[in-house]
């Protein structure tokens, strides 16, 4: 949550998603859980309306101090308002629940299947790019190594 407080305080650009070790590594799960805590910043970042429909001063009269409000038809129409994650669990959790990292990476999984046809390179540019990662691959090897016939 280290980016709430900018983001309170105006900022309009949050990077980093998906990174993890330093930027060392890229992740698709920590993308997608990242990208529900910035959903949850963003909501935030929208404040809390305070008007006669969001006090609703007439329903807590009308219901009283020790009264049950979730059966009212103003709780039922405003309880969406706040910000609903996609893979966070607010609820107790389930002796065989899913922890948080299997969630993200299914719904990033899920997310790729339902795009594959948006995410297809040409062969072409496939092959370019395993030879990117082989040549890059034995530079590693060569600076770690040095050269080998």
């Amino acid at each position: 949550m280290t980016g709430l407080l900018p983001v309170l305080a105006g900022a309009n650009i949050i990077y980093g998603g998906g990174i993890l070790d330093s930027g060392i590594v890229m992740s698709l799960g920590q993308l997608v859980a990242d990208a529900d805590v910035i959903r949850m910043y963003r909501k935030a970042q929208e404040g809390i309306p305070v008007n006669d429909i969001t006090m609703a001063l007439d329903v807590i009269r009308e219901v009283g101090i020790r009264g049950n409000f979730l059966g009212e038809e103003h709780t039922l129409d405003h309880y969406n308002e706040q910000s609903k994650p996609e893979i966070f669990q607010r609820g107790v959790p389930t002796a065989n629940a899913k922890d948080l990292k299997e969630l993200a990476d299914e719904r990033a999984l899920k997310i790729l299947e339902e795009n594959r046809d948006k995410l297809s390179v040409s062969q072409e540019v496939a092959d370019k790019i395993h030879q990117m990662v082989l040549e890059a691959e034995e530079k590693q090897l060569n600076m770690k190594y040095g050269k080998v016939d």
